[in-house]
C-alpha cells in the first residue's frame, strides 16, 4: 500500500505529479535575466565537472566525476532564477546515480544532493511547482527546495510481492570471492514435480544471476539485476512467475524469461503451487 507524507512546505491539498521541462540544449538555462546563473559542464584528464556562471564568473562546483549531466534547469525554489537538477556516476559496475539540486545563493553556488539510485532523478510537477522524484528499491521520494536544501514532501513506498520463498543477493557491491549459488526446488511448468533454479550471485552488483528451466529441457541464464528472488503463486504462459527486488517480476513470455514491471495477475484458473528451498 502506497503512503504519502507531506511536509508544511505544501498545502494540504491534493498533489498532482507530472513530468516537467527538460533542460535546454547543451546544458544551459532558460533565464532571459543578464545574470541567470548558466549551467554546464566541462571535461578535463577523463573527468567531467559541473562549472556554474555567474554574472560573467565561471565557479567550478564539487561535482566531478566520470559522467555529469545537467538533466534539467527549472526555478525549483521560486526565487524566479533557474536552478539545475544534475546527476554524477562513475559509469562502472557496482555505480549508483548521483542526484542533486545545484542552486546560486548572495552569488555562491550552493549543492543540495538528493541521493544515490539506479536511475537519475526526474522532474515532476507539485502544484503547478517543479519538484524532483528519486525512485530506488524502496519506492519513489519526492523532495523540493527550500533555503538551499532539499526537503522531502512526499513518500511513495512500493508494492512489495511476496514470494512463496527467496534468495537472497548482496546489499550493494561486494569484493571479493562470491557466495557459492543458491538452490532452489520449484514446480516451474505446474506439473507437480519440482525444478532446480540457481541462482549466484554477481558480487561487483550484489545482484543475482538465475538459471531457469526452458520448454524441452533447456536452460536460460537471467541476469536479474536484483538482490531478491523468489517464486510467486502465479503462473504465466504455462510457467511460474518469480518475485524480482521488491515490484519487479520475472515471466516467461512463450519463448523467453523476462524482468518487466508487476502487471496484471495470471487467470485464476493458474492455482498457487508450492515451493521449497534448499
Amino acid at each position: 500500500m502506497s503512503r504519502w507524507f507531506l511536509a508544511a512546505l505544501v498545502c494540504p491539498a491534493a498533489m498532482t505529479m507530472g513530468p516537467a521541462a527538460a533542460a535546454p540544449a547543451g546544458g544551459a538555462t532558460a533565464g532571459t535575466q543578464a545574470d541567470a546563473p548558466l549551467y554546464e559542464v566541462k571535461e578535463n584528464d577523463g573527468l567531467a565537472k559541473l562549472v556554474v556562471t555567474v554574472g560573467g564568473k565561471a565557479i567550478a562546483t564539487k561535482i566531478e566525476d566520470a559522467s555529469v549531466r545537467v538533466e534539467a534547469v527549472a526555478d525549483f525554489d521560486g526565487d524566479g532564477q533557474p536552478d539545475a537538477l544534475v546527476a554524477n556516476d562513475c559509469m562502472g559496475n557496482g555505480c549508483l546515480v548521483t542526484s542533486s539540486i545545484v542552486t546560486v545563493k548572495a552569488g555562491k553556488v550552493v549543492v543540495a544532493e538528493i541521493g544515490e539510485a539506479p536511475e537519475p532523478a526526474a522532474v515532476v510537477s507539485v502544484f503547478g511547482a517543479p519538484a524532483v522524484a528519486l525512485t530506488d528499491v524502496e519506492g519513489v521520494r519526492t523532495f523540493a527546495l527550500h533555503g538551499g536544501k532539499a526537503a522531502e514532501v512526499a513518500y511513495d513506498a512500493s508494492p512489495a510481492l511476496k514470494p512463496l520463498t527467496t534468495v537472497e543477493g548482496l546489499d550493494g557491491p561486494q569484493t571479493g570471492e562470491a557466495p557459492p549459488p543458491q538452490l532452489l526446488k520449484v514446480d516451474v511448468d505446474g506439473d507437480g514435480k519440482p525444478e532446480a533454479v540457481r541462482c549466484a550471485i554477481w558480487e561487483r552488483w550484489g545482484s543475482l544471476v538465475c538459471s531457469l528451466p526452458t520448454p524441452g529441457g533447456g536452460v536460460q541464464e537471467l541476469s536479474t539485476g536484483c538482490e531478491r528472488f523468489g517464486p510467486l503463486p502465479v503462473m504465466s504462459q504455462g510457467r511460474r512467475m518469480f518475485a524480482c527486488g521488491r515490484n519487479q517480476v520475472v515471466r516467461f513470455d512463450g519463448k523467453r524469461w523476462q524482468v518487466g514491471p508487476w502487471r496484471a495477475a495470471a487467470p485464476a484458473a493458474n492455482k498457487p503451487e508450492g515451493a521449497t528451498a534448499e
